[in-house]
Formats: structure tokens, C-alpha cells, sequence
């Protein structure tokens, strides 16, 4: 299954439908998963 996680478009905003934890179950288990540049940005989850 292909997972899509866009950014947040309203000002002030930053939410974000996926944490890192989500995202690597979601690769763990065979599915893609395509975060759009920017979501979670001010969300305070580290990328690394």
C-alpha cells in the first residue's frame, strides 16, 4: 500500500498525520510510505 502524508497548510499549524515511529511500522510491515517536504516542520520529531 502507498501511504501519503502531506504538510499542513494553515498558518501557525504543525501537525502532522505521521510520528517517525508511525512511518518506520508502516516500512516494516511492506508498505511505501511518501512524506510531502515540510510536514511536521515545528512538530518537534526528529528525522534522523
Amino acid at each position: 500500500m502507498l501511504i501519503g502524508c502531506p504538510k499542513e497548510i494553515k498558518n501557525q499549524e504543525y501537525r502532522v498525520g505521521l510520528t517517525p515511529a508511525n512511518v518506520a511500522d508502516y516500512i516494516k510491515n511492506g508498505h511505501k510510505v511518501i512524506v510531502e517536504t515540510g510536514a511536521g516542520d515545528g512538530s518537534g520529531f526528529s528525522y534522523e
